[in-house]
């Protein structure tokens, strides 16, 4: 779902305010609407997507740059850790792979990969990233309806602004909630 004020105008501000960064990582591509914006603003966008059905059609969908568009198929929780410790600069880091009501659980995966995925960016110490966190008002919900996916429960009751900032210590410069996403400004650590 697109958010008319999350949108690229927003973004070249936030990133200009704070290490400018070039690249940004998306997990959870779903239809490709915000790799659309992120893919106006970046010079590279690696968009992390779990089900390969979801990410044929977004791949089809539209005639995508490919140079600066990079699709990955995977969990995200597998592949954060490479991608962190190979990208040498700051990103721009949004982070919206879950699982919710009426999306496919892809068994093997982490159904709530968030905590995964942060102490993945969190170990880039000598970067000044942004890390955007989709989805605030899933923060510490309890009722997932019947048979939700194993730890859904429990990783999503555990997240909230507090949980997900301690993963970066003193690091965090300015942490605040706008348009449903919790956004963090990450300062170099030592």
């Amino acid at each position: 779902m697109k958010d008319p004020d999350f949108n690229a105008e927003y973004i070249t501000n936030l990133c200009a305010d704070h290490a400018n960064p070039k690249i940004c990582v998306e997990t959870g591509t779903w239809k490709g609407q915000r790799t659309e914006i992120f893919e106006s603003v970046f010079d590279k966008v690696h968009s992390i997507e779990i089900d390969e059905k979801q990410m044929r059609e977004t791949i089809e969908r539209r005639k995508w740059d490919r140079d600066c568009v990079q699709f990955l198929l995977g969990d995200s929780a597998k592949l954060m850790p490479a991608i962190a410790f190979q990208i040498q600069q700051p990103v721009f880091w949004f982070l919206d792979a879950h699982w919710f009501p009426g999306i496919e659980y892809h068994k093997g995966s982490i159904a709530a990969p968030l905590f995964t995925e942060l102490k993945s960016i969190a170990s880039r110490p000598e970067y000044a990233d942004i890390v955007v966190v989709d989805d605030v008002h899933a923060f510490e919900r309890e009722n997932w309806g019947e048979d939700p996916p194993p730890s859904v429960v429990s990783s999503w009751k555990a997240t909230n602004q507090e949980n997900i900032e301690a993963v970066f210590g003193n690091r965090i410069r300015k942490s605040f909630i706008i348009h449903d996403k919790l956004i963090m400004l990450i300062k170099p650590g030592v």
